[in-house]
């Protein structure tokens, strides 16, 4: 999904040079991955941050991310696009990464 967002937003044919891409990719032993499939392996929290406006990821692939990790917080950030989320709300993002951290941090005397 991110590949097509990418392309489309160049102004290029994303059906077609994807599916040459993936060919391609397929040919040199590489096969594309699932961003879910991966997120139903985690064994951690997830901290998901969605923009709003997001050209790139849209909305309904990160949900299926989240709602697919068993451990995830999902934020979406008004009037961010794919990678400004800090611009627009640094105190919320980072009271909720600091939170994440919280959560995995292991104590000193514990390591």
């Amino acid at each position: 999904v991110p590949m097509a967002g990418r392309i489309a937003l160049r102004g290029l044919p994303g059906w077609s040079a994807i599916t040459i891409a993936l060919f391609v990719l397929r040919l040199l032993g590489r096969h594309p991955r699932s961003t879910c499939e991966a997120a139903r392996r985690l064994r951690c929290p997830l901290l998901l941050i969605e923009g709003e406006l997001d050209q790139i990821s849209p909305e309904e692939g990160a949900r299926a991310i989240a709602e697919a990790a068993p451990d995830c917080r999902y934020e979406v950030v008004a009037g961010a696009g794919h990678g400004d989320h800090w611009d627009h709300e640094p105190e919320r993002l980072d009271a909720a990464l600091d939170e994440l951290l919280d959560l995995v941090r292991v104590p000193v005397e514990s390591r």
